[in-house]
């Protein structure tokens, strides 16, 4: 499903997922691979030996290739879109909810930002445990600049340190 205002091309959808977790007792050691003209996806789980087939969307992403599709919508506060999203295990419709524009600072400087907030439902890269909420630079290039989020041994904060965002800058 195309959400409204994006491109109808199918820009930035993944062909491989790989997922390497060691946290505490966590482990995970998964990949996917995206079949397009078959619509499916092929995963293997190397911890647990088992390989699926399972169906997909034609615009199906994966929890990291999702903040690229994101890059690409007219994103507008108040706005809810769905974006399907495949962790591995399941293919969830993911709500994304558009909250505010806010002016950050970080150590990288001010940034005048979108807020949005995707509503996890699967056990990616960060369990449903709480809220998260991601603030993309409110231009043509939507570059999360933050990211703030609630974990089950608390909560996590990812600020972009660095990179050559800036034109003219060096």
């Amino acid at each position: 499903m195309l959400l409204p205002g994006s491109p109808t091309q199918k820009i930035g959808v993944p062909r491989l997922y790989r997922e390497r977790i060691k946290e505490g007792r966590t482990r995970r050691h998964k990949e996917a691979v995206f079949d397009r003209k078959k619509l499916e996806v092929f995963t293997k789980d190397y911890l647990n030996p088992s390989e699926t087939r399972k169906s997909i969307t034609p615009l199906t992403y994966d929890t990291l290739s999702s903040f690229y599709y994101f890059r690409m919508v007219p994103l507008k506060v108040g706005n809810t879109y769905n974006i399907d999203i495949f962790d591995c295990k399941t293919l969830w419709n993911t709500e994304v909810k558009v909250l505010r524009r806010e002016e950050i600072e970080t150590q990288l400087g001010k940034f005048k930002t979108v807020v949005i907030q995707p509503i996890l439902k699967s056990e990616g890269i960060f369990a449903r445990s709480g809220d998260m909420y991601i603030w993309l630079t409110d231009d043509e290039r939507r570059i999360p600049v933050l990211m703030k989020s609630k974990v089950k041994i608390g909560s996590i904060a990812a600020t972009l340190v660095g990179g050559s965002y800036w034109p003219g800058k060096k």
